[in-house]
């Protein structure tokens, strides 16, 4: 099961980049160790959600790409 990080710009367009930072991308880095290659989930929390890979990781934020994106309605 992959970790799962909540954010409100939530990256929509498959390829593109995204700058991962605040709180969540620090616990991330220190806590979880997470390096270039890292494979995880973000979501909107409304049910989009997108699949990315750790490209570079600095103190406090990583830089990802969107691998895949998509939407799960409520069950």
């Amino acid at each position: 099961m992959l970790t799962l990080f909540f954010v409100n710009d939530l990256p929509k367009v498959v390829g593109s980049g995204y700058e991962f930072g605040g709180e969540d991308a620090g616990h991330a880095i220190r806590v979880l160790r997470m390096s270039t290659g890292t494979i995880f989930n973000l979501s909107d929390g409304n049910g989009s959600w997108a699949q990315v890979q750790v490209l570079t990781v600095a103190k406090k934020s990583m830089q990802v790409k969107v691998l895949e994106t998509g939407h799960q309605d409520p069950l």
